[in-house]
């Protein structure tokens, strides 16, 4: 009767009980007064932060010891060897010595390091380092030499086989070798050129020296790259064959012997001294009671008309002699 009582205003709620705005017929909890604020759930704990181990290099790149290795680091790694502790004392730190034998054992693999030959070093050991290191078994095998473009002598050749050998026996890799090569031929050739340049200059200097001292007969008398004039005659009928080398003769500034001028000066003087005494007499016979004066110039011209034989030639050369001869006697007067 209660029930229908309330006719319609009582419901089914979700729960199956029945209700109304005031009156409530389950088990249900009571609805929540609107005015009263949800509760609110405190936050979930933050747990625990471990802290991380601690880094048994250090965490340090400063190159500083690390807090995690003592003081006396070298002075126990050394255990008592000095000279290994000297060469501990060049790092820093024991990560550089890490470091350091890192990048040794990574040039171990590549195969680029050679290393020396112990001075005890057995014959075994020895070839064993030869094999390693690409060495020929013998001086010949290094295929050293000199660039084509190269004037190479007999002595040059000698001297590649001395080298060789001295590469050898020191055990150098033939890459080394070989490029010790090319920077010797290259410092040889600079130097070679540098002289070269330096002759050139002095056999001009000689030159013009010589010409400002014998004027336009200077071909008459010094010649022409070592032939004609009086020098060349007189060393020619004194020496004979043998005159190209003894003026090809190299004297320490560099110059030959035919370019220095105090050596032509001389040749010059001898042949005009040793000419003295044959001219007048030869010119007697053969110039007609002609003066020396008057037979010079005939053969000059002679000369020059191209109708000249050897041996006025030679007279023409023999008459200049004197001409000179008595020039600087009438100047020393």
């Amino acid at each position: 009767m209660f029930l229908r009582r309330l006719g319609g205003l009582a419901r089914i709620d979700e729960w199956g009980g029945y209700w109304s705005p005031n009156i409530c017929f389950s088990d249900a909890p009571p609805l929540a007064d609107p005015s009263t604020p949800p509760p609110v759930e405190p936050p979930p704990a933050t747990p625990p932060v471990t802290p991380p181990p601690p880094d048994p290099d250090g965490g340090d790149d400063d190159g500083g010891t690390p807090p995690s290795w003592p003081d006396d680091w070298r002075e126990r790694s050394a255990a008592g060897d000095e000279k290994a502790l000297a060469r501990l004392k060049r790092y820093a730190s024991p990560e550089n010595v890490a470091k350091a034998l890192l990048q040794t054992q990574d040039r171990l693999r590549s195969g680029n390091f050679v290393g020396t030959v112990p001075e005890d070093a057995s014959p075994e050991e020895i070839a064993a380092f030869r094999k390693q290191a690409g060495i020929p078994d013998k001086p010949e095998g290094y295929g050293l030499e000199f660039p084509k473009e190269m004037e190479v002598t007999d002595a040059d050749k000698a001297e590649l086989g001395v080298y060789a050998a001295q590469m050898h026996a020191a055990h150098v890799p033939p890459a080394y070798a070989k490029a010790a090569l090319k920077a010797f031929v290259d410092l040889r050739e600079q130097a070679m050129q540098r002289r070269h340049e330096a002759v050139q200059d002095l056999v001009v200097a000689s030159q013009a020296d010589l010409r400002s001292e014998y004027g336009r007969d200077y071909s008459r008398y010094v010649g022409r790259d070592g032939k004609g004039g009086i020098a060349n005659e007189f060393l020619a009928q004194h020496f004979g064959e043998d005159a190209p080398a003894l003026l090809g003769t190299e004297l320490p500034s560099g110059l030959k012997l035919g370019q220095d001028p105090r050596f032509v000066r001389g040749i010059i003087k001898m042949a005009l001294a040793y000419a003295e005494d044959g001219v007048i007499g030869a010119g007697d016979a053969a110039a007609g009671g002609k003066s020396i004066d008057e037979e010079y110039d005939e053969l000059i011209r002679k000369e020059q008309s191209g109708r000249i034989t050897p041996a006025e030639d030679a007279r023409i050369n023999q008459l200049g002699a004197l001409r000179l001869k008595r020039a600087e006697r009438s100047r020393a007067a």
